[in-house]
């Protein structure tokens, strides 16, 4: 990897104009160089391509995955439960 590639600038920002004294409205933002962000993209897609063919990931794993949700999983995870407290309750 060519060194103009390593590393990237990190830097505030406000979320409002005028706010930049207030911590809590703050973000930060990582500034990279494009190339390095282009590369670094095509391999990110080439591997998770390759984990989900050789189903490498658990089923549970929901994020970072190509049609798939962790909202799916967290809707999933109140709906059992409700339904738990549902039989609980009965008996």
């Amino acid at each position: 990897m060519p060194k103009s590639w390593e590393g990237a600038l990190t830097t505030l920002i406000p979320e409002k104009v005028g706010e930049e004294n207030i911590l809590k409205s703050i973000r930060q933002i990582c500034l990279m160089n494009t190339a390095a962000k282009i590369v670094t993209s095509i391999w990110a897609n080439r591997l998770s391509k390759s984990l989900e063919q050789q189903s490498v990931f658990e089923g549970l794993q929901e994020g970072f995955r190509p049609d798939r949700s962790t909202h799916i999983l967290t809707l999933h995870t109140h709906t059992h439960d409700f339904r738990h407290i549902y039989i609980t309750l009965r008996v």
